[in-house]
């Protein structure tokens, strides 16, 4: 059976501004840091079926580690004479943007329940 329910919802667009800043950034990688890191937990104990849980548990740790890397170059842990040697030119919007359409990628996937119901994996807000 197919569901037309989104197991998960993301709340992001709401902060998102006109001008983009590494405050910014920081801000926002953070804010989905930690909505990912909920989902992750959730569906680790949930009653998704194991080939899936594997999968988007595997993803969602991406995902999530490359908004903590995002955090670390816009907060300066990786301070800006390092950029180079992470292939970063500093261009924080472009780098947000790409990791961003990764969680739409993983949003958009359709997960199988042990009840063999499928359902939306990621409503992004």
């Amino acid at each position: 059976m197919i569901s037309p329910n989104w197991r998960n919802k993301i709340s992001i667009k709401s902060e998102f501004k006109k001008k983009t800043s590494p405050e910014l950034v920081s801000r926002l990688s953070k804010s989905l840091i930690i909505q990912l890191q909920d989902i992750h937990k959730a569906e680790f104990d949930n009653n998704l079926c194991p080939d899936d849980k594997y999968e988007v548990s595997y993803l969602l740790e991406d995902v999530i580690n490359n908004f903590k890397f995002l955090d670390d170059l816009a907060t300066g842990i990786i301070p800006r004479d390092e950029w180079k040697d992470y292939d970063f030119d500093g261009d924080f919007e472009i780098l947000f943007n790409n990791y961003l359409d990764m969680i739409y990628d993983i949003g958009d996937m359709k997960v199988r329940t042990n009840k063999n119901t499928v359902e939306k994996f990621i409503w992004i807000d």
